[in-house]
């Protein structure tokens, strides 16, 4: 199997269309089909699809890669903005990033979350990858550790918003809570970036 799920599926189709066309040799000159001849063709072997099955492949694809961008782009940048804000002390503008950063995880990483797993299952099966290949099991295994220090990650920004507005409202600094857990946050933030930077290079490399 090749390491490029378009050629594979390309080489699946040449092969289908190799073995068509030896189950009907070519007729140069022939009159119009009889009645007999249509019910013998009409037996052959069904032969799939595979221009349909390609552009299947190229739309899952896309929609896969799309989420990783969404996914990855909008986890780094809110951690970029919410990070360097919080170390600015200023408690009204760190209450209004960490609100949107709340938001975007809801809007934006929740529904990529679910569906790169949903696309990349999907691809697995339409290029006919074994599953249990090493960077498949490897892919699958950096994607639960980065999802697993995400869900903590998650549960501290909603506590770290309202702390935030809290302090915003009553014109007070942020309190020592709030700084414990924006040094565990960027832990976690770092295990699952890193996580996610080498299941990237999985799926592109795609070693054996």
């Amino acid at each position: 199997m090749g390491k490029n799920g378009s050629w594979a599926l390309s080489q699946l189709c040449a092969r289908n269309k190799h073995h068509h066309d030896a189950l009907i040799p070519p007729i140069v000159v022939a009159p119009p089909p009889t009645a007999p001849s249509l019910a013998r063709h009409s037996s052959l072997p069904f032969v799939p699809d595979c221009a349909a099955r390609t552009m299947t492949y190229l739309i899952v694809k896309w929609i896969h890669i799309l989420s990783s961008t969404l996914l990855f782009g909008t986890g780094l940048g809110s951690a970029f903005y919410m990070f360097f804000t919080s170390l600015s002390r200023d408690v009204r503008a760190t209450a209004i990033v960490v609100r949107y950063v709340v938001i975007a995880d809801w809007a934006f990483t929740t529904p990529t979350i679910v569906i790169q797993p949903l696309t990349g299952f999907y691809l697995i099966h339409l290029a006919g990858f074994p599953v249990t290949s090493a960077w498949i099991m490897w892919s699958i295994g950096l994607y639960l550790l980065a999802g697993a220090a995400w869900l903590p990650v998650v549960w501290m920004q909603i506590k770290m918003r309202d702390m935030a507005a809290e302090a915003a409202r009553t014109n007070t600094e942020l309190p020592p809570r709030y700084w414990q857990f924006l040094r565990l946050w960027v832990a976690l933030g770092i295990v699952a970036f890193c996580a996610l930077v080498v299941v990237f290079y999985l799926m592109v490399a795609k070693p054996v």
